[in-house]
């Protein structure tokens, strides 16, 4: 992959509830970070478009770190 970044969208930022994910490639896990650098969410093996439930998580700055086939792309999330 030249840019992993350009192949991964998520949307609405901030998130309230629900997140959801595009990607251009299928078969991807997402490990979701609090601001202590504590794991509080993973997911094995997403599909193409997902919807991540958010609303089980606190408020604050995570950050999403995608992984496929050693290729690693993180984002800022806000959860409100």
């Amino acid at each position: 992959m030249d840019d992993p970044g350009s192949l991964i969208r998520t949307y609405p930022v901030p998130v309230a509830e629900k997140l959801t994910v595009e990607a251009m490639v299928e078969h991807f896990d997402l490990a979701v970070f609090d601001h202590l650098g504590q794991m509080v969410l993973g997911v094995k093996d997403l599909p193409r478009k997902s919807s991540i439930d958010f609303g089980r998580i606190a408020a604050g700055l995570y950050i999403l770190q995608f992984t496929r086939d050693g290729s690693v792309v993180t984002r800022k999330i806000i959860r409100l």
